[in-house]
């Protein structure tokens, strides 16, 4: 990997980032058990706002947590490089926060697959740009999930060939994670992926549900909960601090300001 002056970076692809009916509040788990979901905190040092999208009777959640990830525009550009890196600081903060409360103990890495994990597993973040997953686990604080490898390519084709950020990017790449998370033995299970992805939708979510700042083709929870009404799967968004909260095109602009 090309060395730069000061250190690398890591990328992964495509720059970012429930129910059937949404009934406005946590209804409780089957059977009358205490549901999972309302563990999950609504205030987190790090993040910037918490939106819970409950699920009834679902058996998993995706926590997506919205990034800024390094990429190939910013390659250049020390300040756009120290605005992504600050950012990453506070995931590293949300991150910590979730694992030292018995969350989860594993996190998906966005663009990291069975393919090249062992590539990223050597590096070292005091030489190469790293984004905060990656880093805790380099440390030893989360267990790695990651990407399909058919997905991900695909979606990197996609990027290559048209220099858009299309379905293939976006919503296949976030069906392949909701099969990897019905198949995690955990209830919760951290995905931090760039902020345009959405996984969520007017459906799934309510008329409220932001979109701005997001590109989506499908809601992927609707339609996974459509198809699978016994093992359904609830969302919650978290924003980080340092996140913009604006337009998609905008985002690069604001990283390089």
């Amino acid at each position: 990997m090309e060395r730069l002056s000061r250190r690398c970076f890591l990328t992964g692809i495509c720059a970012g980032a429930t129910a059937l009916s949404l009934l406005g509040q946590n209804q409780g788990f089957c059977n009358g058990s205490i549901d999972p979901f309302d563990r999950f905190p609504e205030k987190i040092p790090g993040a910037t706002e918490v939106k819970k999208y409950p699920v009834q009777c679902a058996k998993h959640c995706l926590v997506h947590i919205r990034q800024l990830h390094y990429s190939s525009h910013v390659l250049n550009d020390s300040r756009a490089l120290r605005k992504i890196e600050l950012h990453q600081k506070e995931i590293y903060k949300i991150l910590d926060y979730l694992r030292e409360r018995g969350i989860a103990d594993s996190v998906y890495l966005e663009g990291v697959t069975p393919n090249s994990y062992e590539e990223f597993n050597s590096l070292d973040p005091e030489v190469y740009y790293v984004t905060a997953p990656l880093s805790m686990v380099l440390e030893g604080k989360f267990n790695p999930k990651l990407e399909d490898y058919e997905a991900y390519i695909r979606g990197w084709k996609e990027l290559e060939e048209t220099d858009e950020v299309g379905v293939n990017c976006l919503d296949d790449r976030e069906d392949s994670i909701l099969r990897s998370v019905h198949n995690n033995p955990d209830y919760f299970s951290l995905v931090v992926f760039g902020g345009l992805h959405a996984w969520g939708g007017k459906k799934s979510c309510g008329e409220s549900y932001p979109i701005m700042g997001r590109k989506s083709f499908r809601d992927n929870i609707y339609e996974w909960n459509n198809a699978n009404p016994k093992d359904k799967i609830s969302l919650i968004e978290v924003t980080p601090n340092r996140y913009p909260t604006f337009k998609v095109t905008d985002l690069l602009s604001f990283i390089r300001k």
